[in-house]
């Protein structure tokens, strides 16, 4: 069997991907939790390249804190997301939370979005977005930024998915 199509077939069948709180699931999961590990990546990542830019990635925003992230939990993938890894905290809101943060504070933020997995090549990505919590006009916006694409590859094996890569790009 191609790595593809073994990948494919986990990925149809749900049994690598499932998130961690599913009802009835008996037997625990190996290996690492690629949608955490895509969060937590993809903010090292984000950190290493943009944390000394010293502004947002949105005009007049404040500039990400890449030690505390907001992350949007309804546009993200459901998933037991940690509360703390890599010396960074993770604090988890609703869009209603994020857009009274927004007009508490008076400025636009960031938030990422961690999106479904997909397979390309042999490899899976999850592209985690940087959302910009923006009012324009009176409207409240979740408006793309920059991503970062994160990259898993399939240990025949052992079985379990590997960390690979990550791969910045943005607007």
């Amino acid at each position: 069997m191609t790595l593809k199509l073994a990948v494919s077939l986990l990925l149809i069948s749900g049994v690598a991907l499932a998130p961690a709180g599913l009802a009835g699931q008996t037997t625990p999961r190996k290996g690492i939790d690629i949608y955490s590990t895509a969060l937590i990546e993809a903010a090292r990542e984000m950190e290493k390249q943009w944390g000394g830019l010293g502004y947002g990635p949105l005009d007049e925003s404040t500039p990400p804190d890449y030690k505390h992230l907001l992350v949007c939990t309804d546009d993200s993938v459901q998933d037991e997301y940690p509360a703390t890894a890599d010396g960074r905290r993770f604090e988890y809101l609703t869009r209603a939370q994020l857009f009274s943060r927004r007009k508490m504070t008076e400025k636009d933020f960031w938030v990422p979005v961690v999106n479904p997995a997909r397979v390309e090549g042999d490899r899976v990505k999850v592209v985690v977005e940087q959302r910009g919590v923006e009012i324009r006009d009176g409207k409240q916006w979740l408006a793309i930024s920059d991503w970062g694409t994160v990259f898993f590859r399939f240990d025949c094996e052992k079985k379990e998915f590997l960390f690979d890569e990550v791969k910045l790009d943005g607007i």
